[in-house]
């Protein structure tokens, strides 16, 4: 049996590391055995964090076997061709420990922010 960990992101802006936490928490569970970890992808979210690709590219480079994966990315708010390549650079740091799992999302918020013009014809 396989185990991962969803983890949301500790952030501590006060300190000169503000995702310490979350290196730690990710060597930690490496260190017990567990095959991954997966962050989510939100925009305007509290807890969320909206670049998990570059948080994901750090806990890749901090540690060895630990899978890294995004929970869902939001793939219709971002370019693909874009997500692709920034992906397939993460693949590379990480030596191929990347998963990629996508969505549509659900917030109204996003809709709103990314695609003004929908928004304007609901209204």
């Amino acid at each position: 049996m396989r185990f991962s960990l969803s983890v949301v992101p500790f952030w501590d802006p006060a300190d000169r590391v503000p995702h310490r936490r979350t290196f730690e928490l990710c060597r930690l569970a490496e260190s017990l055995g567990f095959e991954g970890v997966m962050v989510g992808h939100h925009h305007f979210a509290e807890g969320q964090i909206s670049d998990p690709l570059t948080l994901l590219a750090a806990v890749a480079a901090q540690t060895t076997t630990l899978r890294v994966a995004t929970a869902i990315f939001l793939l219709p708010l971002h370019h693909p061709i874009e997500v692709a390549e920034r992906v397939a650079t993460l693949d590379q740091i990480s030596g191929g420990r990347v998963s990629l799992g996508v969505g549509i999302g659900w917030s109204p918020a996003e809709d709103r922010s990314f695609y003004p013009r929908l928004s304007a014809r609901e209204n």
